[in-house]
Formats: structure tokens, C-alpha cells, sequence
């Protein structure tokens, strides 16, 4: 007989799997896209601190959506393992971290250079994109945390292991 709990602990790690593939695989489309931006403007406003803004969320999003993109499809299974498991966490939260400190970084360079927004229109439309899409997301994030914390607190516990 199987066991209702061990079910519902098995959908959440394979739902968790699931999620974090389908954010690399954004994270990776949104570098495309954000190289796409950069190569197609030709250089315009090359003095722009966006421009080099951009290139950085570039690198950070490749450097993050790969490893957790192969980790997960390919290394799930190492998961069992409390250690790996536990850098592998820990490296996932200090590029969460990281993503959304440069977006602030960010909001504050397009917010206080606007010299170039006539010649650099792509830029700052992808900034303004992307501020959009990570605010949101941060936002959706939190609240659907609060939720889980409030509806199942015991998910929560020190020591939950969602890998049954």
C-alpha cells in the first residue's frame, strides 16, 4: 500500500523539477533574446551604462540557467544525497540572490542615465521588459510561499526532505 504522504511529497519534488527546468529554460531564452538586443543595435550608445547592464544580465543568466538546466535533467538523482543536495541549494539561492540584486542595479541605472533612450530604444525597452517580468515574478514567488507556509507548515519543517 502506498503511502498518501510519500505521494504527495514525490508530486512536489517532481513539480519542483519541473519548475526549475522551465525557469532555466526562460532564464536561457531571455539571454538569447538579450544578446539578439545588443548585437542588433549596432553599438548605439555604446557609453550607455545599460548597455554594459545588459551584457552582465546576459552572462549571469547563462551562468545560472545552464548548471540548473543539466542538474536537474541529468543529476536529479544525486539529489538524494544530503550534501549535494545542500550545495546545490545553497548555489541556486546566491544566484536568485544575484539576479535580483542586478535587477535593482539595474532600475537604478535606467532610472538615473537617460541620455540615450532615443538611440537605445531596444535596450531600454528589454530593461523595462525584464524589470517588469522579475518584479512580477518576485512578487508571485513570495505570495505563493506565504501560502504554502500557511495551508502546510509541515512541508516546511527543518529536515523536510521533499525526495521521498
Amino acid at each position: 500500500m502506498e503511502d498518501p504522504k510519500g505521494s504527495e511529497l514525490s508530486r512536489h519534488g517532481r513539480l519542483t523539477r519541473f519548475l526549475l527546468i522551465l525557469l532555466g529554460l526562460c532564464g536561457l531564452t531571455l539571454m538569447i533574446v538579450t544578446i539578439s538586443v545588443l548585437t542588433s543595435t549596432d553599438d548605439n550608445c555604446d557609453d550607455s551604462p545599460l548597455r554594459e547592464w545588459l551584457i552582465a544580465l546576459a552572462v549571469i543568466l547563462g551562468v545560472a540557467s545552464i548548471p540548473t538546466i543539466l542538474t536537474e535533467i541529468f543529476c536529479g538523482h544525486s539529489l538524494e544525497n544530503k550534501l549535494f543536495r545542500n550545495c546545490y541549494h545553497t548555489i541556486l539561492a546566491i544566484e536568485t540572490i544575484l539576479y535580483f540584486l542586478w535587477m535593482a542595479v539595474g532600475t537604478y541605472l535606467i532610472m538615473d542615465d537617460d541620455s540615450c533612450n532615443d538611440k537605445f530604444e531596444d535596450g531600454y525597452d528589454l530593461a523595462f521588459f525584464l524589470f517588469g517580468v522579475s518584479y512580477i515574478g518576485a512578487s508571485v514567488i513570495v505570495l505563493v510561499l506565504a501560502i504554502g507556509l500557511l495551508s502546510k507548515p509541515e512541508l516546511y519543517k527543518a529536515g523536510y526532505n521533499p525526495i521521498p
